[in-house]
């Protein structure tokens, strides 16, 4: 047991490490665009929140626990405020392997070899980028998780029987219940399945994040399918037929 706290610790100490050189490296795209005190205190003030948060979590995540609130709230973090910095670095790296480049090669001279608008200008494209993707991971996690749609696809096969033309299979899957805190939000989803009036409805897996009690408040409204010749689901390996 000492062990595997002594190993923990390193690991929590090393990946902060790695965290925090991103940080300071990242905050040089900050210091590139603005002069500005209340900013780039403002900049350090949230990156500290989000990371404490972040931390508390993760010390306090346990993998026996249902509820999936803890999770999804590391994911977000990690997704909206930690991923998107990764292009930063990525802007900053093209400009610093350059000069390096250009300094080991020998072709310039270090003052010459220094261009503070290009350095301006990737950092304020790395920071745009890193914007435009938290943007979107705020939509997707917000909002797109409600934007139910109908793919629809035609199969044909050359000895199917007559009986089987125009047999109509609606198949669903990574529904993940356990992300839902109402499930009346997926009653368009529901309506939009009845819609096409299938003849057969497969779940094909991932029904829930973690634990099968997370469906339990989705049966009622998942009861509301209609298919002539059954439904069908995949939790896991297990395939069984619902109400």
């Amino acid at each position: 047991m000492c062990f595997f706290k002594s190993e923990y610790a390193k690991n929590l100490l090393i990946t902060a490490g790695i965290f925090l050189f991103l940080e300071i490296y990242i905050y040089q795209a900050i210091r590139t665009l603005t002069d500005n005190f209340w900013i780039r205190t403002g900049y350090w003030a949230v990156s500290l929140i989000i990371y404490a948060v972040f931390a508390y979590e993760i010390t306090h995540y346990q993998r026996t626990d249902r509820s999936m609130v803890r999770a999804q709230i590391m994911i977000s973090l990690f997704l909206i405020f930690i991923l998107p910095k990764i292009f930063i670095v990525l802007f900053l790296l093209i400009d610093d392997i350059v000069r390096i480049g250009g300094y080991l090669i020998g072709f310039a001279k270090p003052s010459e070899n220094f261009f503070p608008e290009r350095r301006k200008f990737l950092s304020l494209v790395g920071l745009g980028m890193s914007g435009v993707l938290s943007a979107l991971f705020i939509d997707g996690i917000t909002f797109g998780k409600y934007r139910h749609k109908v793919r629809r696809v035609k199969v044909k096969f050359p000895n199917l029987p007559e009986s089987f033309k125009g047999y109509k299979i609606i198949q669903i899957s990574d529904v993940h219940s356990g992300s839902f805190s109402d499930p009346g939000k997926l009653q368009h989803a529901v309506e939009l399945i009845n819609e096409q009036n299938p003849d057969l409805v497969l779940f094909t897996g991932d029904m829930v994040n973690n634990v099968a009690d997370e469906f339990k408040p989705f049966i009622p409204l998942f009861s509301q399918i209609k298919a002539k010749d059954g439904k069908f689901a995949v939790l896991e390996t297990t395939i069984m037929p619902i109400m």
